[in-house]
């Protein structure tokens, strides 16, 4: 059964930009002396001062904190990111904002955004006050819950309930940018146990969308999709979280694809309507990442789950379509994993095409961070670099949930996880491909 999505408060605020290119090599970020650059061994350091560039020996890489908690009176932590560029480039963030420790209770959604210039030039994005301040998107009112057939649950209180796994995509011919997230009610957990029910019957986790045509400055009211996109079999459930895609190839042209739990879910009328379509589950997985192959064939790298040992622990990848899926997930040896969500983005098409993926690049722990470069559609990895650890690596570090998206000066934006001695933060890093390759030569590509 495929849902219908019925516009409402559709917003009148949508300003179109000026398209510009920028040289990707020229990177000039207004810096905050408050928001230190991370120092790798290959920095110059460059004058003091209000205006700086944070140039390296091999192209640029810079960071803030985004979402901190510092002085923060609303929420105690900010975790699992996703980020995405708009038709007109301004830069969307979106996260789940806790109130409480943990994965369940009271949490809300909320975005951040990084606007162009006036001129039409783009921000840098390395100096926190060029962000719009947070607005949130799902938990401020109660929302309405779809029925359950045959006796479900009665309509829980949503203000107060636990929204999450942002999951972003943008729909290239209109401009409208979709929000998925999950909901379950602040009475239950995945598992239970520490005051909450386990969510064990269909219907305890919902799926929600919601989108803005204004570049994220708006938004339409959540809409609840369980019943259309979430099979009946399903207790738990979790889209993403991270970013879906829009496909470029093939007959299917066009469609809007958020990869989910043992699923994709996806639109071929621009999100009037959504339906989902299953992947092979023998071989377990959770929190899913999506990209399209140059030849139309859709590429799922996913977390293992449940937590396998650490000997086998690595990302487990499957390739297939709509439909047609029938391409089980193996472990990808090529990618260590401690369990945990990475991401995954179509940087170029034209040759070299490259795919980039970011995870925690260890089998033990949520730290270790690496950036890595396909030029074989997902065949091997021949390029990588370690993102900087800005923390000391054992009450402060660096790595978990990430999110990536290709700026709008053709940059490289990273939404990533920082373990801050207990609270969780969001950290922004912005790296050019220079820096990542530190000198190297690139395959030509196919």
């Amino acid at each position: 059964m495929k849902k219908q999505f019925v516009e409402t408060g559709r917003s009148p605020f949508y300003r179109p930009f000026l398209a510009v290119v920028v040289t990707a090599s020229l990177f000039v970020t207004a810096c905050n002396k408050n928001n230190s650059v991370q120092k790798t061994a290959d920095t110059i350091v460059t004058p003091s001062g209000d205006q700086s560039t944070s140039l390296t020996t091999y192209g640029v890489y810079d960071f803030i904190t985004l979402f901190p908690t510092a002085g923060n009176t609303s929420y105690t932590s900010y975790r699992i990111p996703s980020i995405i560029k708009s038709k007109n480039g301004v830069l969307i963030a979106a996260c789940e904002a806790r109130k409480v420790d943990g994965d369940a209770g009271d949490i809300d959604v909320v975005v951040r955004r990084l606007l162009k210039n006036s001129d039409g030039t783009y921000q840098s994005g390395i100096v926190a006050s060029q962000w719009t301040t947070q607005k949130i998107v799902a938990g401020f009112t109660s929302i309405t819950i779809a029925p359950i057939p045959a006796g479900g649950p009665a309509q829980p209180d949503s203000k107060l309930g636990t929204w999450g796994n942002p999951t972003m995509v943008v729909d290239q011919s209109n401009g409208r940018v979709w929000l998925f997230m999950n909901y379950n009610d602040k009475d239950h957990s995945q598992q239970g146990g520490g005051g909450f029910l386990p969510i064990d019957s269909y219907g305890e986790r919902r799926t929600f969308a919601c989108y803005s045509d204004d570049d994220g400055a708006n938004w339409s009211t959540p809409a609840d999709l369980t019943l259309d996109v979430t099979p009946n079999t399903f207790d738990w459930d979790a889209a993403g979280p991270g970013i879906g895609i829009q496909k470029h190839f093939g007959a299917t042209t066009g469609r809007l694809i958020i990869p989910a739990l043992k699923r994709n879910i996806y639109s071929d009328d621009h999100g009037a309507h959504w339906t989902s379509s299953p992947v092979p589950s023998s071989l377990g997985t959770s929190e899913s990442t999506i990209v399209e192959k140059l030849n139309g064939t859709l590429y799922r790298n996913d977390r293992p789950a449940p937590k396998p040992d650490a000997s086998v622990s690595y990302r487990r990848t499957s390739y297939g379509d709509i439909g047609s899926w029938t391409s089980a997930f193996t472990n990808n040896t090529l990618l260590p994993d401690p369990a945990c969500q990475g991401s995954i983005l179509r940087y170029t098409e034209s040759k070299p095409n490259r795919i980039y993926f970011m995870n925690s690049a260890s089998q033990t722990q949520r730290r270790h961070p690496k950036i890595r470069i396909t030029y074989d559609e997902g065949g091997s990895w021949e390029r990588s670099r370690d993102i900087p650890e800005s923390g000391n690596g054992t009450t402060t570090i660096l790595g978990g949930y990430s999110s990536l998206v290709k700026t709008g000066d053709n940059l490289t934006g990273l939404l990533i996880e920082f373990n801050n001695n207990g609270p969780m933060t969001l950290q922004y890093h912005k790296f050019s491909l220079t820096w990542i390759l530190q000198g190297a030569g690139e395959p030509t590509g196919y």
